[in-house]
């Protein structure tokens, strides 16, 4: 166990919650409309504006972070703010307060995947840079964000409602 694995390893587990709660909006959706007397044009705003943010925010990190040294510390703020934007979400009480936390999400989820990808690439051997963005892009991706995260969301809102989801 290397330090080149641990750090993949925590890398794709934290960039794995990121996408789990990016998909938590479509997956607890029905729950989250009804509770909150919305619509599916509601549902619709709520998802972009984690995403317009996410993207902006994801620019902007990126070109900070070839500038300076502090990646680790900046995909560390940016993992604690967003993980603290996620549990608000659970605390909403209408489309403004939902949209509100889902801007600060975008915001504080953007830096989260180049600066992860930065670090992968400077922390890898050069032999495995690859293989190292493949497992930490597809396993968070799609084996935690696509698949486990949908079956634990669903148990867990159905188990204690949609807010629970997400706080954890």
């Amino acid at each position: 166990w290397t330090y080149e694995n641990g750090l993949l390893a925590l890398l794709t587990v934290s960039l794995g919650f990121t996408i789990w709660d990016r998909v938590a909006l479509t997956i607890l959706g029905p729950a989250i409309l009804r509770d909150l007397r919305l619509d599916n044009t509601a549902l619709g705003i709520m998802a972009g504006a984690l995403s317009v943010t996410l993207a902006l925010s994801g620019y902007f990190f990126g070109v900070a972070a070839d500038r300076s040294q502090g990646r680790k510390r900046l995909l560390l703020g940016g993992i604690l703010l967003f993980s603290l934007f996620s549990s608000i979400s659970g605390l909403a009480v209408s489309l403004l307060t939902m949209v509100a936390a889902r801007l600060f999400m975008g915001l504080t989820e953007g830096p989260i995947l180049p600066l992860s990808y930065s670090i992968v690439a400077m922390e890898s051997s050069p032999h495995r840079r690859g293989l190292n963005h493949g497992i930490m892009a597809n396993f968070a991706t799609c084996l935690l964000g696509g698949v486990i995260g949908p079956v634990v969301l669903t148990h867990l809102a159905t188990a204690y409602g949609w807010r629970v989801a997400f706080y954890v």
